[in-house]
């Protein structure tokens, strides 16, 4: 039976067998030995280790035809690991035990403790959130869901219970939301994506919500270098002007106010579309917005197309 040298998950050794050709155990044997030499863990906690690992590479090539010694190297091997395991775990235990000394006490570990906080904080505020959202009236029943969703994400983000206090109490009503463009007239935009481009516009932002008439193609956002207009173009570059899908002006900086471009720009369109000749569904908005929108961030986080 020829001998074979199997190396499980936590790089133990197991020898099975005569040794018909020491040759080949011995470079397999090396080869395992510079895989562990070459562990970050090895090499900077445990320099002592990787001495007794060199030493073993030195035996082994002085001594190629005795199975004995190496399976006495390859025991050596196993107890280095048995070793650094159980420095590692001395370690791990005493970074997370309490310390001796100033600042122990049975106290808690103040960057924790501070941690703890905020994310109790956070959790305070998601649930303000979704009451808010349960208990306003403007909220059809089927968008609650997918909204609580949304203004969660904008807290853990770290937009705070009193951003959406605000944020609400500017919320448009229908008519003041349908007359939001009287702050951007259309003959005042650039008129196409390299006008836009030369006036300091930005078209990295998301327009997932824009994409009702682009058919095959794609259209582009662009937005004003205060976050305020918008302009959308076709695939051809011309400046879009159907309601279903124009550019509008933003209540709210998305970039310096997150909350209150959600509350009173994005969820004002869901509810009543662009204008009175917007014939999109507050469905196929809540759609575009929550699954299009999503679909397209996490394409964009995974660095897909």
């Amino acid at each position: 039976m020829s001998a074979k040298v199997y190396w499980d998950d936590a790089g133990m050794s197991r020898v099975i067998g005569r040794f018909p050709d020491i040759e080949k155990a011995v470079t397999s044997s090396k080869r395992e030995i510079d895989k562990i030499l070459d562990s970050e863990t090895i090499r900077r906690n445990m320099p002592e280790i990787g001495d007794s690992l060199n030493e073993i590479l030195r035996d082994l090539g002085n001594e190629k035809s005795a199975a004995k010694d190496l399976q006495d190297a390859l025991k050596h091997i196993k107890n280095c690991y048995e070793t650094s395991e159980a420095s590692l775990l001395r370690v791990a235990h005493a970074t997370s035990s309490p310390q001796k000394g100033a600042g122990s006490s049975g106290k808690k570990n103040p960057y924790v403790e501070r941690d703890e906080k905020v994310t109790a904080q956070k959790e305070a505020d998601k649930r303000r959130v979704d009451q808010w959202i349960d208990e306003n009236p403007l909220i059809p029943p089927f968008a609650k869901g997918a909204l609580k969703k949304a203004s969660n994400g904008l807290v853990e983000f770290g937009y705070g219970v009193e951003q959406f206090e605000k944020a609400w109490e500017n919320f448009p009503s229908r008519e003041e939301h349908f007359a939001r463009n009287q702050y951007m007239p259309v003959e005042e935009l650039p008129q196409s994506p390299e006008e836009a481009k030369r006036m300091g516009w930005n078209n990295g932002v998301a327009d997932d919500c824009h994409q009702f008439t682009a058919g095959d193609g794609h259209n582009q956002k662009w937005v004003s270098p205060d976050g305020r207009q918008e302009a959308i173009y076709d695939p051809d570059g011309d400046l879009v002007t159907d309601p279903r899908d124009y550019g509008t002006y933003n209540f709210a900086s998305p970039t310096d106010n997150g909350a209150g471009h959600f509350v009173d720009d994005v969820l004002p369109w869901i509810f009543y579309g662009n204008s009175e000749d917007d014939s999109t569904t507050p469905e196929q908005r809540l759609k575009a917005f929550v699954v299009d929108g999503g679909m397209s961030a996490a394409k964009k986080a995974l660095g897909m197309k």
